[in-house]
């Protein structure tokens, strides 16, 4: 029949699969296309928020018309949420950037958004994070999620500090990504010992207070503009892939950089 929707007569399992590569935005805004479409955006495995598509580039930041803009944000995310109930994520992904509203440090909304995400054992987290001043801390709950095969923290401020979770428990992580962290050696040492499936290790732009890095599985490292205070001794018997650029830890001298690819 001429001008029949035939895409609307998929299988909703067919239509949550073609949503999942929009963004969360886009995947609400297609409830308004018929009943047909009208909660199939709620069962999508992947939450895609990102702050830039609420941000206008013509506001200055200090306005009251940005604090909007991220109220806004918040609160779309927190409905999205909401409505789900217990519909399973497989990937989350969060770019806040821009964070214009200083939260306290344990009223951020992080720390309701992470322990949700984490009940609904997702394979991929990433976090890309901007907060307006040092009070945010990555919830201890990111780092005991079993089911995580893939996760990447970034949080762009002045230097975060060391995450410190009592425990590591990521056995079936294989890749993950860390920017702008203080890494300590007794972080490192959790890390390691608790993701035993880790496979690719990326370090970005983070402060590196350890000696060693010791792993029996990981075949890929990454230390990508990292600033150590001293020399790290690499121990990793099955590594193939090793890309090293370091600077000094005079953040002031620029040009004094190291950079060696290797593989092996």
């Amino acid at each position: 029949m001429a001008g029949a929707d035939r895409i609307s007569e998929l299988h909703d399992s067919i239509l949550t699969r073609i949503l999942s590569y929009l963004t969360t935005k886009e995947a609400v805004r297609t409830r308004c296309l018929s009943k047909r479409w009208r909660n199939v955006w709620a069962s999508v495995p992947v939450l895609d928020f990102d702050s830039a598509d609420f941000w206008s580039y013509h506001i200055p930041s200090s306005t009251s018309e940005q604090l909007k803009c991220q109220d806004k944000f918040v609160e779309i995310i927190d409905a999205v949420l909401a409505s789900r109930q217990v519909q399973q994520v497989d990937r989350f992904r969060l770019a806040w950037k821009y964070q214009v509203r200083n939260y306290p440090r344990h009223g951020h909304p992080l720390r309701r958004w992470i322990p949700y995400v984490v009940q609904q054992l997702p394979r991929v987290l990433s976090l890309y994070l901007e907060p307006l001043y040092d009070r945010l801390e990555i919830p201890d709950l990111t780092f005991t999620c079993s089911s995580l095969e893939e996760m990447k923290l970034q949080v762009d401020c002045s230097w975060l500090g060391s995450p410190h979770p009592p425990l590591v428990a990521l056995p079936h992580l294989r890749k993950l990504y860390l920017g702008r962290f203080y890494i300590s050696t007794d972080f490192m040492d959790k890390l390691l010992l608790g993701c035993p499936s880790l496979e690719e290790l990326e370090l970005h732009a983070c402060c590196l207070f350890i000696s060693q890095i010791s792993c029996g599985n990981l075949k890929s490292l990454v230390i990508n503009g990292c600033y150590p205070t001293t020399e790290i001794e690499v121990s990793i018997p099955s590594l193939q892939y090793l890309k090293v650029t370091v600077m000094s830890s005079d953040l002031l001298r620029k040009q004094d950089i190291f950079s060696k690819t290797c593989h092996l």
